[in-house]
């Protein structure tokens, strides 16, 4: 088993216990996660947003900038190909409330603290059949 494999499925396994515990509140303990993950990274991150997206992103994906997309490959952090295997319907529907993506959440967490006005906007995502899971095209919207 590789590495990324790996952390997807550990990704996957968090994200369907929270909702498996806490049933339609599993999503406010994701976003908690997510907070306490952005506070862990406020200061480890430039000031920009822009850059400090790529430095979330660069480590886990190959990431391609176009303008204001960014199209993302191989992300480590991509669980979407294990859900389905693993979460009943009614899991994958609360999951899917909010984004599954951890970077989409962390990073929504880092412009709330940051005070950026900034926010990723889903163009194609593995959610919404539209890409492969680990690969997405997202838009970032600053002034948001």
């Amino acid at each position: 088993m590789e590495l990324e494999e790996l952390m997807r499925a550990v990704m996957c396994s968090v994200t369907v216990a929270y909702v498996r515990l806490f049933g339609r509140r599993g999503n406010a303990a994701r976003r908690v996660s997510f907070r306490i993950l952005a506070e862990i990274l406020k200061d480890r991150v430039p000031d920009d947003p822009r850059e400090a997206l790529l430095e979330i992103l660069e480590p886990v994906a190959e990431v391609e900038v176009d303008g204001d997309e960014l199209r993302v490959r191989d992300c480590v952090m991509c669980m979407c190909r294990f859900l389905p295997e693993v979460a009943t319907e009614e899991e994958l529907e609360i999951i899917q409330r909010i984004v599954p993506c951890p970077i989409v959440n962390v990073y929504e967490q880092l412009a709330e603290i940051k005070g950026w006005g900034a926010r990723l906007v889903p163009v194609k995502t593995p959610s919404s059949g539209d890409t492969e899971p680990g690969s997405c095209v997202q838009r970032l919207e600053e002034g948001a």
